[in-house]
């Protein structure tokens, strides 16, 4: 008699009810124009276009930011900090970054005096924003992923699609901030809603189905 084998009918049919989809749509923008402030403040601009919306409805699910800066005691150019004396500071507490979406919602990613007040008369990091970092930012600009001091999450349920504004300042004057490039990235929904986990009473279902198929394909077997 053959035996009854249940066990790769069941995974396929679990397979086919529990295994994720991939329902979000990543767009990542980036510009690359160098600014630079002191005891002034300027803009940078990522436009989302509707062609960009491959698929799904363009609802923001979540956002990410990273940004390539610079603070330097003298001066500052496409490269990074240009001279200075090592013996003074840059002040990275005068630095403030904000990003509003399309629709007019604002997130504070740095407040001034966010950052402590002496720091090395010339540094450079590249930091990306996220809600979901495991740390908070430090005292001084350091590379790595850290949690923005509002929250993106404030974008979700928004729509992608416009001009995104990276606000960027440099409160007082004497010691100027580079901004070198601006990056988004925000996960869209490709559905109007996420995959659905099966509930309980799907379950139970499959499992009575199952034993169902099982005494179907034993009487077929002693039939044999």
């Amino acid at each position: 008699m053959k035996r009854l084998t249940l066990a790769p009918l069941a995974g396929a049919l679990l397979g086919s009810m529990a295994a994720p989809s991939a329902w979000a749509l990543s767009i990542t923008k980036t510009n690359n124009t160098f600014g630079s402030v002191d005891q002034s403040s300027d803009t940078r601009m990522v436009e989302i276009a509707a062609s960009d919306i491959t698929t799904g409805t363009g609802i923001i699910l979540s956002v990410t930011a990273t940004l390539d800066f610079s603070k330097c005691e003298d001066s500052v150019n496409t490269n990074g900090c240009v001279g200075g004396d090592v013996d003074e500071d840059s002040f990275a507490n005068e630095i403030v970054f904000r990003l509003t979406s399309p629709d007019g919602s604002e997130v504070n990613l740095v407040d001034a005096g966010t950052f402590q007040v002496d720091t090395p008369f010339s540094l450079r990091a590249v930091i990306t924003f996220d809600d979901l970092a495991g740390s908070v930012l430090p005292a001084i600009p350091t590379n790595g992923t850290f949690q923005p001091v509002g929250t993106l999450a404030n974008f979700a349920g928004e729509t992608v699609v416009g001009t995104w504004s990276l606000f960027f300042q440099d409160t007082l004057g004497g010691d100027p901030l580079g901004l070198h490039s601006f990056s988004l990235t925000m996960e869209t929904d490709m559905s109007a809603q996420p995959p659905a986990v099966p509930e309980p009473g799907t379950m139970l279902l499959f499992g009575s189905g199952l034993a169902g198929l099982a005494a179907w394909r034993y009487r077929k077997q002693k039939t044999v």
